[in-house]
């Protein structure tokens, strides 16, 4: 009974394969995603993950998905099977049981992508690796919002292409295995997200994504050659090293300046001074004498007549010898 248990899922698997095929489902790690169911509105159904574990998703009544416990964080009860964000344990194949019948099933791939950001007009390489010693034929794919813009074949053949001639491979792809996707001059509407797919020879696709990318491109700033340029700016050192310069070559005029003004007016006040104690010194000096700057005194050249009980002695008769 146990053993029947453990291989009922890969049964029913098998069944869903073989009846309605498998619907495709890629999501980036943390968005969300929706998966549609196509019970009627009066019937009843499940959803329930199969592969690589079984556990029931959700549940139909009255016309509404309504999420089991383990989902109630990240489902809310709606027409469709809504995931609000998506982790990496959903990924896997999961049925819908609409009336007890098989009606469709969905292979989900949580995809870990780095995210990469550039600017207007910039270049950008978007990783991609495989091993492709491999002796079989088989082809890369970069998809872009569920669209081609890239086809390489190993074999060469008619699948080698570009939707645009800004895209390119490296030019050692197939034999360093750098199957990276190269962008030139990018545009605003080159932003989206990026799948790298390897698909082999006479199969479908691998369910295996070797790269994923989410690529966000930024607005070129304005030119800043047409821009007033900035004033350029001084380092302290160097301010300081200014103001010294100029502080010394102040002081230096200053003390010059004053200098020369205290020889011409130790001058000025030296001669003008001299000149007038000279005159003090004739008319109020005393001693009959006349005393120049330096205190000396010469005899007057014109002493003044002597006088003799109030009379001029030239007035006086003169005896006769």
């Amino acid at each position: 009974m146990e053993l029947l248990q453990l291989l009922l899922p890969a049964l029913f698997f098998v069944n869903v394969l073989g009846e309605e095929g498998i619907s495709y489902v890629k999501v980036m790690l943390g968005d969300s995603f929706i998966l549609a169911g196509n019970c009627a509105s009066e019937e009843e159904g499940t959803l329930r993950q199969i592969q690589p574990q079984s556990r029931d998703v959700a549940a139909h009544r009255d016309g509404v998905w309504r999420p089991e416990e383990s989902f109630r964080d990240r489902i809310s009860p709606n027409s469709s099977v809504v995931f609000n964000r998506a982790v990496y344990t959903d990924s896997g194949l999961y049925v819908f049981m609409c009336g007890g019948r098989e009606v469709s099933a969905v292979q989900v791939e949580v995809v870990v992508f780095s995210e990469t950001s550039v600017t207007e007009g910039e270049a950008r390489s978007l990783s991609c690796y495989y091993p492709t010693t491999a002796g079989t034929c088989w082809s890369v794919r970069w998809v872009k919002d569920g669209e081609d813009v890239l086809r390489r074949d190993s074999c060469g053949g008619k699948s080698n292409w570009t939707a645009d001639g800004r895209l390119s491979l490296s030019a050692d792809w197939l034999s360093h295995g750098d199957l990276s996707l190269n962008l030139q001059r990018a545009r605003r509407e080159d932003q989206g997200d990026y799948f790298c797919y390897i698909q082999k020879e006479g199969r479908g696709e691998q369910r295996g994504t070797p790269a994923a990318a989410r690529l966000k491109v930024s607005e070129r700033s304005p030119d800043q050659t047409t821009s007033t340029p900035p004033p350029t700016s001084v380092s302290p050192t160097q301010t300081t090293s200014e103001v010294n310069g100029l502080g010394t070559l102040a002081t230096v005029c200053i003390t010059a300046v004053v200098f020369l003004v205290g020889l011409v007016c130790g001058w000025f006040l030296k001669s003008h001074c001299s000149t007038y104690l000279s005159r003090l010194l004739r008319r109020f000096g005393s001693g009959g004498g006349r005393h120049d700057v330096d205190g000396a005194s010469e005899p007057l050249s014109h002493p003044p007549p002597l006088q003799m009980n109030g009379h001029n002695p030239s007035n006086i008769p003169q005896a006769d010898v």
